[in-house]
């Protein structure tokens, strides 16, 4: 099985979303239902599409611009997140992303699915807006961070969005990091890029976990912990933090895993789609956690299929409960604190 930090935050806020991404969802499954959770595994809120778009042109942009002039031009990346933001928002608003083939790799950086449009909850400009507003201030940010910039632009072997797998408790463990790097002092550095208006969230143990790809998929044999230095950099409110990784961080890092492997081995184990007993699988207890999930429609079809008593589910009650216009009062507050 393959566990990764989204696998194991989707297993904290709800096991039945863990079902529905691990289980259900698959892209070339003949299956409706199947297809169906795919799809809407795919989609995101503006909050995180706004996250999504910056992190996209960092990726495409960084090695480039390193390659050749050895500066990063934040401006014209900027420029760049705000035209792709628009062709993004076009191919979302026409719900392309149930069109016949176009996938990701077909459509190319143009693919967006936003939550917004798949239920129908009016977007308003002021909302676009904000997203745009957005976008600005994280670059001009990241402009700002001269030191850190300094720190990126003499390194060297750059690579964005690696994917650095290792094997532990009988798991494949997902590793893919923002940023990789070689500083002039020959350490190994590795970039987290957060979009983030919360400046208390702990983000360490992804950091340290992405320590620990490296330690162990064996790029580097004789790499040690004190060989790798993590950085999270919150472009949104404009501060590079630095975790501390060393030999403890490590144990730290295995612990966290094998604990949470071992709880999602208990949840769904070698369960395969057509022995699938989804009544086996708690909903959430948060009804916002509810409101806000990819697989909502889909949630409740099932609980009705199963003819399971759904009126006595806190949570799926208040699913059933919550229409569109109350949904979208909801997204417009939060995305009014959080953009």
């Amino acid at each position: 099985m393959k566990w990764s930090i989204s696998a194991h935050n989707t297993m904290r806020r709800c096991h039945r979303q863990l079902m529905f991404t691990q289980i259900v969802a698959s892209h070339n499954a003949r299956d409706v239902e199947r297809r169906e959770a795919f799809i809407l595994k795919q989609l995101q809120y503006i909050n995180t599409w706004q996250g999504s778009l910056i992190h996209e042109v960092l990726a495409s942009s960084i090695p480039v611009a390193l390659q050749t002039s050895r500066k990063i031009n934040v401006e014209e990346m900027s420029l760049k997140a705000k035209e792709l933001a628009m062709r993004q928002f076009a191919f979302s608003k026409a719900k392309l992303y149930r069109a016949s083939g176009q996938t990701k790799s077909a459509a190319g950086d143009a693919f967006c699915a936003l939550a917004e449009h798949e239920f129908d909850i009016p977007i308003s400009q002021a909302t676009v807006d904000r997203v745009f507003d957005a976008i600005k201030l994280c670059f001009d940010n990241l402009a700002s961070q001269r030191e850190f910039l300094q720190l990126l632009e003499t390194g060297s072997r750059h690579k964005t969005e690696i994917n650095m797998p290792f094997k532990l408790n009988g798991f494949t463990i997902s590793a893919n990091p923002d940023l990789f790097f070689i500083s002039v002092r020959g350490k190994k550095i590795i970039v987290d890029w957060k979009i983030a208006e919360s400046e208390t969230s702990d983000y360490s143990k992804q950091l340290i976990v992405y320590g620990l790809a490296l330690l162990s998929n064996g790029w580097w044999p004789d790499i040690s912990a004190t060989d790798i230095e993590l950085y999270e950099v919150n472009l949104l409110k404009n501060y590079v933090r630095k975790h501390p990784f060393d030999a403890d961080r490590v144990n730290e890092a295995e612990d966290f895993i094998f604990a949470s492997t071992a709880e999602m081995t208990g949840l769904i184990g070698d369960i395969k789609y057509n022995d699938l007993e989804s009544n086996e699988f708690e909903p959430a207890n948060s009804p916002l956690t509810c409101a806000f999930c990819n697989f909502r429609p889909l949630c409740i079809q099932w609980l009705e299929k199963k003819g399971q008593s759904i009126e006595n589910i806190f949570a799926v009650e208040k699913l059933l409960k919550t229409n569109s216009n109350d949904l979208a009062g909801t997204t417009n507050m939060i995305q009014g604190s959080l953009l």
